[in-house]
């Protein structure tokens, strides 16, 4: 499933904006690293969760060199997902658990493994910081919005395309004012409003693997990990 899958919706005149891409600059990363969960932090360097049981890693990355500074290794039977960080510490998810797991941020040091409501733990993300709420995904078409620190489940938000629910909601990262999360398998990001769960708009990102020589069904899209400049397609 490369294309994405509202095609159909995407095309009517009422529908949400559709945006391409422009790549500004690219810079050189882990191949070895299967990219789950990622938020850049600052000087140049960010957080990476990267998956796959038996070798799922929490990593802090020099962006410009791709140098790992620091890397902790999840426990064999974890596959990491989506990464947050709030209130200095660094919130984890796993892959077809509701277990999560939370680090200090500067020593990587478990302060404490919880558990979600959700059945499936995929992309994570937050307003900022301190925010009091975490926005989840668990590969449906509903986000999560967990207490930051009890991390149970506060509310949900359906989200839809003119009505039509949006599954296989991945990756996520809130960007001025919307959640941005990629489409699992596709190359399509949608910019959704937190609010109403409705999408505002589209970022078909097609040709950006086969331009950076992305093989494999396996790789997907990290909506920051990728995405450099966009800018709107005319209806």
């Amino acid at each position: 499933m490369d294309e994405c899958p509202f095609n159909s919706v995407l095309q009517q005149e009422d529908g949400p904006a559709l945006y391409t891409y422009t790549v500004v600059n690219s810079y050189p990363h882990d191949p070895d690293a299967f990219t789950q969960g990622l938020l850049y932090y600052s000087n140049d360097t960010f957080y990476e969760s990267a998956g796959l049981y038996g070798e799922s890693t929490l990593r802090h990355v020099d962006l410009v060199t791709g140098n790992v500074l620091k890397r902790v290794g999840n426990e064999p039977r974890d596959f990491a997902e989506g990464l947050a960080l709030s209130q200095d510490r660094l919130v984890q998810l796993t892959w077809r658990s509701p277990k999560g797991i939370l680090y200090d941020r500067e020593s990587f040091e478990v302060i404490e493994s919880f558990r979600t409501q959700l059945k499936d733990g995929w992309g994570l993300t937050n307003e900022h910081e301190d925010s009091h709420e975490l926005i989840a995904t668990d590969s449906g078409s509903k986000l999560f919005y967990l207490d930051a620190e009890t991390f149970e489940t506060k509310r949900t938000v359906q989200v839809t395309d003119n009505g039509v629910p949006v599954p296989w909601l991945n990756e996520l990262e809130w960007i001025d004012g919307e959640i941005w999360a990629n489409i699992w398998q596709t190359e399509c990001i949608a910019r959704i409003n937190p609010e109403t769960g409705e999408v505002n708009g589209w970022i078909l990102m097609h040709g950006l693997r086969q331009s950076s020589r992305i093989v494999g069904t396996s790789e997907v899209l990290d909506p920051q990990f990728y995405l450099l400049g966009k800018f709107e397609l005319p209806k």
